[in-house]
């Protein structure tokens, strides 16, 4: 038998589904998604009519990128143009307000309004569904930029059972794309597969305050909801350039990374300065899964080899776990049986393959690959995604 340990060496880069997010653009950081928001009526144009090129123009660009999109349509965007379809504004009660630089805000509490947010996130879910161009997609259209408050006009907040009517529309229109809401303050959350961002991360993420994000999972028994749904948010927006330059935020960073088991956040600002690299991919890195190999074994025709999920998250979309066989500068791609999200943090699976029936290879190496994207582990080899597990 033949023992072969793999060091570790943790990959710092971008990989698919996690690490820091900028705002939809083209930057010299690199980042594996972008963010965007868009106003309902610039899709929703009438009862009956629905367009969707503004909504298509920019997921092409992300995706043209080799990117992948998180999105959340919104109606109420402080400073921005107001974005409820023309043909609802008579059926709502619309009130201006002064708080967050201005805007117009209505009274979500309308039964006729619910019903034709629900109408369309069905069509959204209809086209949109599985789409591998979105990443995720937030639930948005409620509240102030969509982030499910009113502040400090709650009353203006659809009831309870208004807002599960819409988070089960979306859960229902979308099986495959994952769906994530703001808060998780409300108790029949725990009954739905549904992801969470926290937009005030490092300022009120910690347990330390009833209505911070940490507590809220904990007090709604939401603190392992991570395990199959995921976590993101925005580094809030006066903490960015102290994380950036390696200031103190007002909430110590990887505290917050360890206690929500995020996977990705926006932070605009890392993208739009110019900071050191290295020291952005080493926090980006801190987020999600962390892949690699080890212990692999050859006994006779029986290649084996552990790979380990060290980060502290697990990934949300299945990869194909692919041995590589390499012969005279050709590649054949031999798929294994297993699926990627069920490997969470602090857990390892032993691959085994009788490597038998291949009669000749120069090398056999693992990747992990889906929809033209490829995991780096953090013992990867030279290439950047594959693993080399022997040489015959």
């Amino acid at each position: 038998m033949v023992i072969v340990k793999q060091k570790y060496r943790k990959y710092v880069g971008s990989n698919p589904y996690k690490g820091f997010v900028p705002f939809i653009g083209k930057y010299n950081l690199e980042s594996s998604m972008e963010f965007f928001y868009i106003a309902l009526n610039k899709i929703l144009i009438s009862k009956n009519d629905i367009i969707w090129d503004e909504f298509e123009n920019k997921l092409d660009e992300i995706f043209q990128r080799n990117h992948t999109a998180i999105v959340r349509i919104f109606i109420d965007y402080p400073t921005l143009e107001f974005g409820l379809p023309l043909y609802l504004k008579s059926r709502v009660k619309l009130f201006k307000y002064d708080e967050f630089g201005g805007g117009i805000e209505l009274d979500y509490n309308n039964d006729f309004l619910i019903d034709e947010l629900i109408k369309f996130i069905n069509i959204f879910g209809k086209k949109y569904d599985g789409d591998n161009r979105i990443a995720f997609i937030q639930c948005g259209l409620i509240g102030h930029w969509g982030e499910w408050h009113c502040y400090p006009k709650d009353e203006l907040m659809p009831s309870i059972y208004q807002l599960e009517k819409i988070i089960h529309a979306y859960l229902v229109a979308f099986k495959m794309t994952k769906i994530m809401v703001r808060n998780p303050k409300y108790k029949f959350l725990k009954k739905y597969n549904i992801g969470f961002h926290d937009d005030s991360f490092c300022y009120s993420t910690l347990p330390t305050k009833d209505y911070h994000f940490v507590t809220q999972l904990r007090k709604n028994n939401l603190a392992n909801h991570y395990l199959n749904n995921p976590i993101g948010g925005e580094v809030r927006p006066e903490e960015q350039e102290k994380l950036i330059f390696n200031k103190s935020t007002k909430e110590d960073y990887f505290s917050c990374v360890k206690n929500t088991n995020c996977s990705w956040l926006i932070i605009q600002s890392a993208f739009n300065q110019k900071v050191n690299s290295d020291y952005i991919y080493n926090l980006s890195s801190r987020l999600g899964y962390d892949f690699y190999i080890d212990n692999i074994e050859i006994k006779e025709n029986i290649i084996s080899f552990i790979l380990k999920n060290i980060g502290v998250a697990p990934i949300y979309y299945d990869f194909d776990c692919i041995l590589n066989v390499t012969y005279n500068n050709k590649i054949k791609k031999i798929k294994l049986d297993y699926d990627l999200r069920k490997l969470l943090p602090n857990n390892e699976f032993r691959f085994s393959f009788n490597i038998k029936s291949i009669s000749k290879f120069d090398e056999l190496s693992f990747s992990l690959e889906r929809d033209n994207q490829v995991i780096n582990l953090s013992n990867s080899n030279k290439n950047g995604n594959l693993v080399i597990l022997c040489t015959k």
